[in-house]
C-alpha cells in the first residue's frame, strides 16, 4: 500500500523545513495500569508511628514533584522497617495510582536476581536476557517510567552494593535505577546503608514509643487490658524492649493459647523458660515465610556479618552478652579486648576498639552509647533481646564456645573489680558490681570458673555490706555460698573419678563455705534478722571446727559472730559461756597478752555489763586495760577505747566519781595524740563524745563540723555515715540550746 505524500500548494514562507512522515499516536502513562510488584499484602493492622511517618513524607516530598529521591530506613532487626516501607508503598499507590511500584529483596545477590527477574517479566523484558544484561535492561526500563518507587528491602550486606567492599566487580549498585520522578527506598539493619542514600537521608527506626507498643500489643492480643493487668502489661512490654516483632509474636501467642499476661511474663522472667517462650513463633502474613519470626534467631545474619568483618567485634559482642545490658563501661570492653589479645598474641589499640569495634556494633544497633557527662568514661547499653539471642545460640549449638565467651567475661571483670574494698575503691566497685553479679550466673560448669566466680562474689558482697546495701549484700553472699558449695562438690567429684585429693586440699576448698556463712551471719545481724544470723553462725562454727579443729585460733575468732547473735537476742548466758570458751582457747594458743585475747577479755566484760555483773566486768576491764597499756602504750586508740569501756562500767554501777576521772583522762590523752596531722574519724568521734560528756559544747560543735566535712568529701552527701554525722551535729546544737541553727 502506497502513501500519497504530494503537496500541491502551500503557504509556507522562505527557509521553511518540512519533514514528511507518518504520524503515530502513543497513549500517555496515565491511560495504562501502573506496574505494581509487591510481595506482601497491605497490613491493615499496622500501628502508625507518626514521628517516623512525618520524616518519611518530608524527605520523600521532592519525588512527588518529579525529582529523583533516595532514602534509607535502618535499625535493629524486628524494629518494623519492612512494615513501614510496605505501608508507605501502599499509601503512595493510593495517592498516585499512576506510580509504578517495585519491591526487591536485597538480602544477597541471589534474592536480588530473583526479584529482578520477576520485575523483568512484568516489564516485558526479553526473556532471553540473563545476568548483567537483564539487570541493566530492568534498570533502563524503570528509569523510562514517568513516576516510580523502588524499595530495596533488607539490604543488610551493604558490601553487595559497594559500601566497604574491596572487590567492586560484583557491585549491584550499578543496576539500581535513577532518573526524574524516581524514588529509591532502602531498608537495612546496617547504618552504613546511608552511604547509598546520602548521610542526611537516613531515618533510624528505634523501638516503639510506649503508647505505640501498647496499641500493637492490644491489636496482636485482640483483647483489652484489664485494670489489674496494666502493671504486668507494662512490665512485659519493657521486657520485650518495645520491639514490634517481639510484641506481635507475644500478643499472637497469648491470643491463640489464651495465656494470661502475668503467666506469659513469669515465663519470660525465668531462666531457660524465657528462651522457650521467645522461641515460640506465630505465622505472620506480612513477613516472608522463609525468614524466621523467632526473636532468638532474627539477628543471626547480622551477627554473621559482624564476624566476617571483624573478629574482635564478634568476640566482644559475644562476651558482653554475659554482662548486664545497661551501663557497660568502655574500660570493660577494653579489658575484654586485652583478654583476647593475650590468647591470640596480638595487640588491639584503644583507637581500633573505638573506631572499628564499637562503631560497627552501634551501626547494627546492637549497642548504643549513653550520654556521658563532661569527660566521663563512655558507657554503653546492649539490646537485652540481642543478648538473649546470642546466649541462646551459643548454649544450644556451641556450648564449648559459650564457655570461652562467658569465661572471658568473668576474667575481665575479675581483673577490673578491686581486690580490696575500701572507701577509695567504692566508685570502681559501683561501676562493675552489677556486671559482676550477672556474669557469675553462667559459671557453674568448670572448676576454675566456679572458684573465680565465688571469689568475685565475695568482693561484691563486701562492697554492698560496706555501703549499707544489705539486701543486695545478702543476695550476693547467698550466691557466693552456693558457688562455694559447688566448688567443694566438684573437688569431691574430681577426687572420686581422677586424682585422689588430700584432706589438707579438701579443707582448702571447704574454707570458702565457712567464710561465706560468716559473711551471711554478719549481714543478717546488720538487718536485725538475729535468728538467721544465729543459724548461719552455728553452721559456720561447726564447719570451721571440722576444717580447722575446735581449738584453732581461726575457729575461736569465728565464734565471735555466734556470740554477737546471742547477745542481739538477749541470750547473754549462752553468749557468756561461749565467750569464756573462746577466751580460754585464745589465751592457750596465742597468750593472754595477744591483741585477740585482750579483745575477747573485753567482750566478756561487756556481756557481764549486760547482765549487771559490774564487779566481774570491772575486774576483766582493768586487766585488759593493763595488758593494752603494756603492749600498745597508753596513748594508743585501743587503750583509750578500753579506758572508755571501763568508765562506762563505773557509770552503770553508779560510781560516777571514778567514771568522771577516767573520762577526764581520756580527754587529756586524745588532746595529746597527733590527730591533727593524721585524723581518724573514729578517734575524732570519741573526742566529740568526751567533750559533750564534760559539757564542752563549743569544742564539740567545732570538731563535729570538721568530721562532717571529712565525711562529705570522702563519702558524699547521701552516705549513711555522712547523714549520721549531720544528725550528731544537730543533736549537739540542740543540747547547747541552738536548735534553730542545727542545720548550719
Amino acid at each position: 500500500m502506497s502513501t500519497d505524500r504530494n503537496i500541491f500548494s502551500n503557504d509556507f514562507g522562505p527557509n521553511t523545513q518540512i519533514h514528511q512522515g507518518d504520524i503515530h499516536y502513543y497513549s500517555s502513562n496515565a491511560s495504562r495500569k501502573a506496574f505494581f510488584v509487591l510481595p506482601l499484602p497491605p497490613n491493615e493492622d499496622i500501628i502508625r508511628r507518626p514521628e517516623i511517618d512525618t520524616q518519611l513524607e518530608e524527605l520523600l516530598l521532592p519525588s512527588k514533584a518529579g525529582r529523583y529521591c533516595s532514602l534509607a530506613l535502618w535499625g535493629l532487626g524486628g524494629s518494623g522497617k519492612t512494615q513501614i516501607a510496605l505501608d508507605y508503598a501502599y499509601r503512595r499507590s493510593a495517592e498516585d495510582p499512576a506510580c509504578d511500584i517495585f519491591w526487591v529483596h536485597a538480602d544477597d545477590e541471589t534474592s536480588f536476581a530473583q526479584d529482578y527477574h520477576s520485575i523483568a517479566r512484568k516489564l516485558g523484558v526479553d526473556s532471553k536476557l540473563n545476568g548483567e544484561e537483564m539487570f541493566l535492561e530492568v534498570r533502563n526500563r524503570i528509569e523510562l517510567q514517568k513516576n516510580w518507587l523502588l524499595i530495596l528491602d533488607n539490604a543488610d550486606d551493604v558490601t553487595c552494593f559497594g559500601v566497604g567492599a574491596e572487590d567492586h566487580t560484583n557491585n549491584l549498585l550499578k543496576f539500581i535505577p535513577r532518573g526524574p520522578g524516581g524514588t529509591v527506598l532502602w531498608t537495612s539493619r546496617d547504618k552504613q546503608i546511608v552511604a547509598l542514600s546520602g548521610w542526611r537521608r537516613g531515618i533510624e527506626i528505634p523501638h516503639m514509643a510506649i503508647e505505640e507498643a501498647e496499641k500493637l500489643f492490644l491489636m496482636a492480643r485482640d483483647k483489652d487490658i484489664q485494670e489489674n493487668e496494666i502493671q504486668d502489661a507494662r512490665l512485659l512490654l519493657q521486657e520485650l524492649q518495645w520491639l514490634p516483632l517481639a510484641i506481635s509474636q507475644a500478643g499472637s501467642f497469648m491470643r491463640r493459647t489464651s495465656t494470661p499476661i502475668r503467666k506469659y511474663l513469669s515465663r519470660l522472667l525465668k531462666g531457660k523458660s524465657r528462651w522457650d517462650t521467645l522461641m515460640k513463633t506465630q505465622h505472620d502474613k506480612h513477613r516472608r515465610p522463609e525468614v524466621s519470626n523467632s526473636i532468638l534467631e532474627t539477628w543471626n545474619i547480622s551477627i554473621r556479618h559482624i564476624g566476617q568483618e571483624s573478629h574482635m567485634a564478634y568476640k566482644i559482642l559475644h562476651t558482653i552478652a554475659y554482662f548486664d545490658n545497661q551501663n557497660i563501661p568502655l574500660s570493660a570492653i577494653l579489658a575484654i579486648s586485652a583478654c583476647f589479645d593475650e590468647s591470640s598474641q596480638e595487640t588491639t589499640s584503644i583507637e581500633d576498639v573505638l573506631e572499628t569495634v564499637i562503631v560497627r556494633l552501634q551501626e547494627f544497633s546492637f549497642i548504643s552509647a549513653r550520654k556521658a557527662e563532661n569527660d566521663a568514661e563512655p558507657i554503653f547499653d546492649m539490646h537485652k533481646l540481642v543478648q538473649d539471642a546470642i546466649r541462646y545460640t551459643l548454649n544450644t549449638r556451641y556450648p564449648v564456645i559459650e564457655r570461652c565467651f562467658s569465661g572471658t567475661a568473668l576474667i575481665a571483670l575479675t581483673r577490673l573489680f578491686p581486690e580490696e574494698v575500701r572507701q577509695e575503691t567504692w566508685p570502681l566497685c559501683q561501676k562493675y558490681a552489677t556486671h559482676a553479679i550477672q556474669v557469675t550466673n553462667y559459671q557453674e560448669d568448670t572448676f576454675d570458673d566456679v572458684i573465680i566466680a565465688s571469689d568475685l562474689l565475695r568482693r561484691v558482697a563486701e562492697y554492698f555490706k560496706a555501703c549499707g546495701f544489705l539486701k543486695k549484700a545478702e543476695d550476693t553472699a547467698k550466691k557466693e555460698l552456693r558457688l562455694a558449695k559447688k566448688e567443694l562438690k566438684l573437688v569431691t567429684k574430681i577426687s572420686a573419678t581422677k586424682t585422689p585429693i588430700t584432706a589438707e586440699v579438701f579443707n582448702t576448698h571447704r574454707l570458702p563455705i565457712a567464710i561465706a556463712m560468716a559473711r551471711l551471719s554478719e549481714i543478717y545481724r546488720s538487718q536485725g534478722l538475729f535468728e538467721e544470723a544465729e543459724k548461719y553462725a552455728l553452721e559456720m562454727v561447726a564447719f570451721s571446727e571440722m576444717i580447722l579443729g575446735e581449738k584453732h585460733s581461726g575457729t575461736a575468732l569465728l565464734t565471735t559472730l555466734l556470740i554477737k547473735a546471742y547477745c542481739c537476742q538477749g541470750q547473754f548466758k549462752k553468749a557468756e559461756e561461749l565467750q569464756k570458751k573462746q577466751l580460754l582457747i585464745l589465751e592457750e594458743i596465742l597468750g593472754e597478752k595477744h591483741p585477740n585475747s585482750i579483745i575477747a577479755m573485753s567482750n566478756l566484760a561487756l556481756i557481764y555489763d549486760e547482765q549487771k555483773l559490774y564487779d566481774k566486768a570491772k575486774r576483766l576491764k582493768v586487766q585488759a586495760l593493763a595488758f593494752s597499756s603494756e603492749i600498745f602504750g597508753e596513748r594508743h586508740s585501743a587503750t583509750i577505747d578500753l579506758i572508755g569501756c571501763l568508765a562506762k562500767t563505773y557509770r552503770l554501777a553508779r560510781q560516777l566519781k571514778e567514771a568522771k576521772g577516767l573520762e577526764t583522762r581520756i580527754l587529756t590523752l586524745r588532746q595529746q595524740s597527733q590527730w591533727e596531722e593524721h585524723p581518724k574519724i573514729h578517734d575524732l568521734d570519741k573526742l566529740v563524745e568526751a567533750y559533750v560528756q564534760h559539757g564542752q559544747f563549743g569544742e564539740a560543735k567545732d570538731l563535729q563540723k570538721r568530721i562532717l566535712l571529712l565525711q562529705q568529701n570522702s563519702l558524699g552527701e547521701k552516705h549513711l555515715d555522712t547523714v549520721q554525722a549531720m544528725q550528731t551535729l544537730s543533736t549537739i546544737h540542740y543540747r547547747h540550746g541552738s536548735f534553730f541553727y542545727s542545720i548550719v
